[in-house]
């Protein structure tokens, strides 16, 4: 993930993983990940999960723009796909 945000400026990344709890576990391993490598700065990284136990609404912010300076990570199910 660090290689594809380093070469592409401005660019998030869709990662698709089999089940909403792998999303949930990547997600919150590459949150304390980024908030260690940020310190007291503002994330650089927006991490965003997106599954078909989602609200409409909940899936909507997962595939919003980021903030500011930030980049958007989405750890996403393919049920997830076909329910946007």
């Amino acid at each position: 993930c660090d290689d594809v945000l380093a070469r592409e400026p401005g660019a998030g990344v869709l990662a698709f993983l089999a089940t909403r709890d792998d999303c949930e576990r990547a997600a919150g391993l590459l949150s304390r990940r980024v908030a260690e490598r940020s310190g007291a700065a503002p994330s650089p990284v927006a991490v965003r999960t997106l599954h078909a136990h989602q609200s409409r609404d909940e899936r909507a912010a997962a595939l919003a723009p980021p903030p500011p300076h930030q980049r958007v990570v989405v750890f996403a199910t393919d049920v997830a796909e076909a329910a946007v």
